[in-house]
């Protein structure tokens, strides 16, 4: 994402402002910006309905009140929409305060194509508008995440596990139907979105966010933005080779020797022997067969324990080379089940010691937590509250 000097200063200000009410005296020493430029982006701010200005109380010298500078509930409402493994497509209507006031999920058909289900997207879509308690009027943007590479920048998949079809102007075909502006974008960085603006990393302006799931998926921030990128799209860590020659595992993105055919949910599983072909699983039998060996490795079955020893091993490479590459300064790894992160540990932590670059380590924090349940609706959310922001309308 690039943006002007202008535009990243009103998104510093509005970032500040979120934090909780503040003056107009205050956001030069939280911001770093001139009191000057202050006047002028909180005036334009509140022209434009993003922020209110609400007087404090009286102090007791007798004094004129101080004013206080807040997101402004009432104005644009965003919908964070999202797409699980098991076809549950999720809307959340979120004010500019990051409050959820409406909700609905829908369970789609079986599209066969992009187009199929983009059209559905927007069918369910046009429900769930149709059912908001509040007026349509109110609606300013919709943010859309799916697990694809995707050019967010012009609302473009160019790859989709599920759908073997070409690039497709996806956010073009939502957006004509429900003439409302819609971003796309990959729903990695809608998780990095999430633990930036509610989560862990609220605090971070520069991370690395690594997802260990049913695949890997990944993202980066930088200056408080997911990082440019010069088509668009999203880093793909879980795609980063770290094993070569005849007997490195074959992914479905055609290559071999990916990291997510090792220290994936789908990898680690496949690998086990438990799925008998290549070709992505039902999720729920997936997560099924995943916590079999999950139960049998924590009986202690040298098999199973080794099964997660080799994921730890395999991720902690590809972090290891991320840190010593990039110099990320934060590094997020997340994944969905306590155990999993017990298990595999021990032999990441051991193999990011070994092969990091010790000054550049030294310098790097490293974290590993379970994921929030709730982060597909936060992170969409963000993702357009973010371009709402930016934009400033």
């Amino acid at each position: 994402m690039r943006i002007t000097d202008h535009t990243f200063n009103r998104l510093q200000v509005l970032k500040a402002i979120r934090r909780g009410p503040v003056s107009r005296i205050e956001l030069p020493a939280l911001t770093g910006l001139s009191g000057g430029t202050i006047t002028q982006l909180t005036s334009d701010l509140i022209r434009r309905g993003l922020v209110i200005e609400r007087k404090g109380a009286t102090n007791r010298t007798g004094g004129r009140p101080r004013s206080y500078l807040e997101l402004n509930a009432e104005g644009t409402v965003v919908v964070g929409v999202s797409l699980t493994g098991e076809r549950v497509l999720t809307t959340a209507f979120v004010n500019l305060t990051g409050n959820k006031i409406f909700a609905k999920d829908y369970t789609l058909k079986a599209p066969r194509s992009l187009r199929e289900l983009a059209l559905e997207v927007a069918e369910a879509l046009e429900e769930a508008i149709e059912d908001y308690p509040f007026a349509r009027s109110k609606i300013g943007r919709i943010g859309i995440a799916l697990p694809a590479v995707i050019d967010s920048v012009h609302g473009i998949i160019h790859s989709m596990t599920t759908f073997r079809t070409p690039p497709f102007a996806f956010a073009e075909v939502i957006q004509d139907r429900l003439k409302l502006p819609v971003t796309l974008e990959n729903d990695m960085n809608c998780l990095a979105r999430a633990e930036h603006w509610f989560g862990s990393a609220r605090a971070l302006d520069d991370f690395t966010l690594v997802n260990v799931d049913l695949a890997i998926g990944s993202a980066q921030y930088a200056n408080g933005l997911p990082k440019p990128t010069r088509n668009g799209f999203n880093q793909e860590l879980g795609h980063a080779k770290n094993a070569f020659g005849a007997y490195a595992r074959p992914c479905m993105c055609g290559g071999t020797g990916c990291l997510m055919m090792y220290s994936s949910i789908y990898g680690i599983v496949q690998h086990s022997g438990l799925l008998k072909r290549s070709a992505f699983p039902d999720v729920a039998h997936l997560v099924m067969k995943f916590n079999r060996l999950l139960n049998t490795a924590e009986t202690g079955d040298k098999k199973a324990v080794r099964l997660f020893e080799d994921a730890g091993f395999h991720l902690g490479l590809v972090i290891a080379n991320h840190v010593n590459a990039d110099d990320p300064g934060n590094v997020l790894i997340l994944v969905r089940d306590r155990r999993f992160r017990d298990l595999i540990s021990g032999s990441l932590f051991s193999t990011i010691r070994k092969y990091s670059l010790p000054v550049i380590l030294r310098c790097t924090k490293i974290d590993f937590d379970i994921a929030n349940t709730d982060w597909r609706w936060r992170g969409t959310a963000a993702l357009a509250l973010e371009k709402t922001y930016l934009e400033g309308s």
